[in-house]
């Protein structure tokens, strides 16, 4: 009887020492991942959205070689979410500086409409998947909102 509940208990162990590496394993995996997709790795990208890259500034251009290197690098499961977060960056940083307010709102909001086409546009200038994001516009100083 004691041989048996010992077994019982050496069974619960590593059951526990197993379920513990997996969930360490895993937390591992999902740091490397948002790593991976750290929308700061997208430098020369968000240069591009800017219309600051050397190469490629008009909205037709196309973005530098390296902007497209950093997309490919990253996972393609996050592209799309790692560009909306680069987006919403750009967006609140022009919104903090009252681009919108200083310039009438049109030429703020042009400004953005360009950066965020360039966005949705990006992953099929540089000939990866998925061929364009649904970027979305957020916050309260968007073109055509009163507050």
């Amino acid at each position: 009887m004691k041989q048996q509940s010992t077994k019982w208990v050496v069974t619960a162990v590593l059951v526990l020492i197993s379920l513990t590496v997996a969930m360490a394993e895993c937390e591992e995996e999902n740091q490397g991942r948002q790593q991976q997709c750290d929308p700061q790795r997208l430098s020369e990208c968000r240069n591009f959205m800017r219309g600051q890259s050397e190469h490629g500034q008009g909205q037709q251009g196309q973005p530098p070689r390296r902007c497209c290197e950093e997309l490919r690098q990253m996972p393609q499961q996050c592209r799309c979410d790692a560009i909306q977060r680069v987006f919403d960056q750009e967006q609140e940083q022009e919104q903090g500086e009252g681009e919108n307010f200083n310039q009438g709102g049109r030429q703020g909001g042009g400004r953005q409409q360009e950066i965020l086409e360039r966005a949705r546009e990006l992953p099929s200038r540089c000939n990866t998947t998925p061929g364009r994001c649904n970027i979305q516009r957020h916050g309260i100083f968007m073109p055509g909102n009163i507050w």
